[in-house]
């Protein structure tokens, strides 16, 4: 009587490494790289800013809410009618002419995904996460030739959704589309008198991003 007990144990202990397996399967990490198109509301950034990124996608809670980590790059340039000064001007000394903006942005998010609707190929979810920026912003007459230049480091968060889409199941891809809106304000604000500070009451913003992602297949 003891032989069948012992057998019907060991097949329960070998069974823990494939349950294990299963799971770890079914929820198993995954990574995407990104087109990114960022529109903000403000003058130093008139036109879309374009760049890529990269994140790190962690699923929890039967693969309902998914963590989420990344970093991005993005550069516009934009053409403006403004003063290249900044401090104390006298009157005539600069004149209004054609200038020439470029932006750098580069930045850190982390946050969640939570699926509202899923299917074998198809899925849409909620997300939210924060960011912390570096911003830098080189600005040019094109008439003079003066130029000046700001640095900030900003902080902020966004909201929007996401949606999913494997073409085929057997190939570890999927598309990704999202959309979503948030502002971003300095982490330090400066107390200058007369200063080029022009990221100082911060902005706000609406991003495209269009992911190709890398996740294993569950089986």
């Amino acid at each position: 009587m003891r032989t069948p007990t012992r057998v019907a144990r060991f097949h329960h202990i070998a069974l823990i490494p494939l349950v294990l397996t299963s799971a770890s399967e079914t929820h198993a990490q995954s990574g995407d790289v990104s087109v990114v198109a960022l529109s903000a509301g403000h003058r130093l950034l008139g036109d879309p800013l374009l760049g890529g990124g990269v994140s790190f996608r962690i699923p929890r809670r039967d693969g309902r809410l998914t963590l989420r980590f990344g970093a991005e790059q993005l550069r516009g340039r934009a053409e403006r009618i403004g003063i290249p000064c900044a401090g104390l001007i006298f009157p005539g000394t600069c004149p209004p002419e054609l200038l020439r903006d470029d932006v750098r942005i580069r930045s850190a998010t982390g946050g969640a995904a939570f699926r509202v609707l899923g299917g074998r190929r198809a899925t849409v979810a909620l997300t939210a996460d924060l960011a912390v920026a570096s911003l830098r912003a080189d600005t040019r007459g094109l008439a003079s030739g003066t130029t000046l230049a700001v640095r900030k480091t900003l902080w902020g968060g966004l909201v929007g959704a996401e949606a999913g889409w494997t073409p085929v199941r057997r190939v570890p891809l999927a598309l990704a589309v999202g959309g979503a809106i948030g502002a971003l304000t300095p982490v330090v604000h400066e107390q200058t008198v007369d200063g080029y500070t022009p990221f100082e009451g911060g902005f706000g913003f609406r991003r495209l991003r269009v992911a190709v992602v890398w996740q294993p297949r569950v089986q």
